[in-house]
């Protein structure tokens, strides 16, 4: 992990969208030199460049972050959308955790169109273009018979910024974590703004399109965890591990379940957790054994069908 303090001189008419504070600005003939700071120690820091539009909180809404939407000149409309929204997001996790999202600023940067996918550096969130669009042009133009990209997309991105930033992970075979956490978190976001029937959308989204309980499908989440390139890996790491989350939800209660979720956040913050010291938590948090609970459902790959761990004391 490090922090820095550098400058990158970029190529006009490019703008750049990065991990990191924007401490100054500079135009430098046909270069802009960006300054860009970061105290909180990363293990990644990322850029993008692009022919960019930027819609920036305006100074009157007198924000505790900021947050600025790298968008191409047409979506700028669809750009003030997920700024607002975004701020919406991240109030909500920092109720919901109890804790503070980790950076000054959070970049949000308009991917190539086509590209199907999204991530998260610290402080910085790139999206498909297809994310920037209404649903009707999805729907019309695209032919997208489920237009929910940026919904699916910006909550879960955002989450990342403390499912992967304020705590990592100690191997390889435990990053279903940070997955779960952060596809989990996206679907009680819409539950808290949109209601019930959100929630139990990404519910039959894990089940249906992920296929979370075909075990044809999945694998172990300890094992999936090391394996991207594998054709199980979507199915289990973006379907078994938050419908896992779902039923221990289920079965626990949703207070209960968030004080496990705020537990890791809290406890290993700035640290990197393992799988087994989030059994350790549940295992604190309801003075039960979780022991056949992960040999079954997280080390192998048995079907998830509701079983609570009482059931498997």
């Amino acid at each position: 992990l490090y922090t820095w303090e550098w400058t990158v001189k970029v190529p006009q008419p490019l703008v750049m969208a990065s991990s990191g504070t924007m401490t100054d600005m500079q135009q430098d003939g046909k270069f802009t030199n960006y300054t860009i700071k970061e105290s909180v120690p990363s293990g990644l820091a990322s850029i993008i460049l692009g022919r960019f539009s930027v819609v920036t909180d305006p100074p009157e809404e007198n924000r505790k972050r900021l947050i600025r939407v790298f968008a191409q000149a047409g979506q700028l409309d669809a750009a003030e959308e997920i700024r607002v929204q975004a701020h919406d997001i991240i109030d909500y996790f920092e109720e919901l955790f109890q804790s503070d999202y980790p950076y000054p600023e959070l970049d949000i940067a308009q991917m190539p169109f086509g590209m199907g996918f999204a991530q998260a550096p610290p402080g910085l969130v790139q999206m498909s273009g297809e994310a920037y669009l209404s649903k009707t042009l999805l729907a019309t133009v695209y032919n997208v018979n489920d237009p929910v990209i940026r919904e699916m997309f910006l909550p879960h991105e955002i989450a990342h910024q403390w499912w992967g930033h304020t705590i990592g992970t100690r191997t390889g075979h435990d990053y279903w974590l940070m997955e779960a956490g952060a596809e989990y978190s996206a679907a009680l976001f819409w539950e808290a703004a949109e209601g019930q029937k959100e929630y139990d959308k990404n519910v039959k989204y894990w089940l249906k399109r992920r296929n979370a309980q075909n075990t044809n499908k999945t694998s172990s989440l300890w094992i999936a965890a090391t394996g991207r390139n594998s054709k199980r890996y979507v199915a289990t790491i973006y379907g078994r591990g938050p419908l896992l989350y779902h039923e221990l939800r289920m079965s626990l209660g949703f207070e209960k379940f968030v004080s496990v979720l705020r537990a890791m956040l809290f406890e290993w913050k700035g640290d990197k957790l393992a799988t087994e010291d989030f059994k350790m938590v549940l295992e604190k948090a309801t003075g039960l054994s979780f022991d056949q609970y992960f040999e079954s459902f997280v080390y192998h790959n048995e079907p998830l069908s509701g079983a609570s761990p009482e059931d498997m004391q």
